[in-house]
């Protein structure tokens, strides 16, 4: 069974990642591959590559070296002999090493067109070289001005508009990617706040279903026009396929036997043949 190619946008630390990476079939061999991810955040990148490194390894034959890093590493205050570790580790590993840097990038969604070409070049390479019928998006947008929190803090500031916050409207690179590629399935992740977040007036969530189901009606490039492209979502939080309310979407990390009362918003989408 060839894996599943998985693009992992806002990736963060990488949690939505992990879990895609530890599913294994009925026969225990493993589902998902991810392929790439992108990340801003200095220290969360770090964290993504180390993870991608471990995952070169078959399961349970990681080496030594990896378990060796990180037991010195805890022990460790100072970020250059932190970093001189890490590199003493990816020296050792020059194959494995180099996979990760081509597959981990540190960059900032949004930022500039040459980056959104990067990607796409990328994206067309793995879609060229993998024997798998399908591939799937996975990501999580900034949610600062999103939270409950954060707009709390923002409301406080002189002159805060939510409508002239850049992060309100990161969600569109996803979206870009969507239009441009097609993956067959494609998962959004967010925090509660995003349910009752409004922007311009409306409600920011249903800004948001609405584009995610059908990616392409509101992009202005000239290549989408009149070209229809649809996706199902299936809500998670609830036992009907048809969602009645945003709370349909939100998953309560204590009802599945977690050990922490963590809710998000979920939203898997499917693409409509």
């Amino acid at each position: 069974m060839s894996l599943i190619p998985v693009v992992d946008l806002f990736a963060g630390p990488g949690g939505l990642g992990e879990g895609f990476s530890a599913l294994r079939c009925d026969s225990g061999k493993q589902v998902f591959d991810i392929v790439l991810s992108i990340e801003k955040d200095f220290y969360a990148h770090k964290t993504l590559e180390l993870r991608s490194f471990f995952r070169k390894f078959p399961k349970g034959q990681a080496p030594e070296d990896y378990y060796d890093y990180i037991r010195k590493k805890s022990l460790l205050t100072n970020p250059k002999k932190q970093e001189e570790l890490r590199s003493e580790l990816f020296n050792r590993y020059p194959d494995e090493a180099e996979k990760v840097r081509g597959e981990v990038w540190c960059a900032e969604l949004g930022k500039d067109s040459r980056l959104n070409e990067m990607i796409d070049f990328r994206i067309r390479e793995i879609l060229e070289s993998t024997q798998s019928s399908c591939w799937g998006m996975i990501g999580g947008p900034p949610c600062q001005a999103y939270s409950v929190i954060g707009r709390a803090r923002n409301g406080a500031k002189v002159g805060y508009n939510s409508d002239n916050d850049k992060r309100s409207y990161l969600y569109e690179q996803y979206l870009r990617v969507i239009a441009q590629h097609k993956p067959d399935f494609f998962i959004m992740e967010n925090v509660k706040g995003m349910l009752s977040a409004k922007l311009k007036g409306k409600s920011l969530f249903g800004k948001v279903i609405e584009d995610l189901r059908f990616p392409r009606r509101n992009l202005t490039e000239a290549e989408f026009e009149n070209s229809a492209l649809e996706y199902q979502i299936f809500p998670l939080a609830c036992d009907s396929l048809v969602p009645t309310k945003p709370s349909d979407y939100l998953i309560e990390a204590e009802s599945f036997g977690i050990p922490q009362m963590r809710h998000r918003v979920i939203q898997p989408f499917y693409l409509v043949d």
